[in-house]
C-alpha cells in the first residue's frame, strides 16, 4: 500500500487526474480496508492532504485535478456490506 500513496501523490500532484479516476480508485482500494475507522483509508487521507497543500499553495496541484479532488470529497461514498465481508463495496450516492 505505501506504492500506491507515493505514486498517488505524485500523479495528484503532477498530472491531470479526473474525479471518475479517483472514484475507481477508492474502490478498488476499499476492499483492503477491515476495519471501520477509516473508512476512505490511505488513499483518502492522500486526497485530502494534497487537496490541503494544493489550496495552501505548498504544492503544484492543477486546477482540474484539484476540481476533481472537491468533486470527490463532496460526493458522498457510502460503503456496503453484502453476505460476507469480501464483498464489500464503496458505492456513489449523488
Amino acid at each position: 500500500m505505501p506504492y500506491i500513496e507515493n505514486a498517488l501523490r505524485i500523479a495528484l500532484t503532477r498530472g491531470i487526474v479526473t474525479s471518475s479516476c479517483l472514484i475507481q480508485l477508492l474502490k478498488a482500494t476499499q476492499a483492503r480496508i477491515k476495519d471501520d475507522s477509516t473508512p476512505l483509508g490511505k488513499v483518502g487521507s492522500v486526497m485530502v492532504e494534497i487537496l490541503g497543500d494544493g489550496l495552501r499553495l505548498k504544492a503544484r496541484v492543477l486546477p482540474s485535478t484539484l476540481d476533481a479532488i472537491i468533486q470527490v470529497c463532496l460526493q458522498r461514498l457510502v460503503r456496503t456490506k453484502g453476505k460476507d465481508e469480501s464483498e464489500m463495496e464503496l458505492v456513489l450516492v449523488k
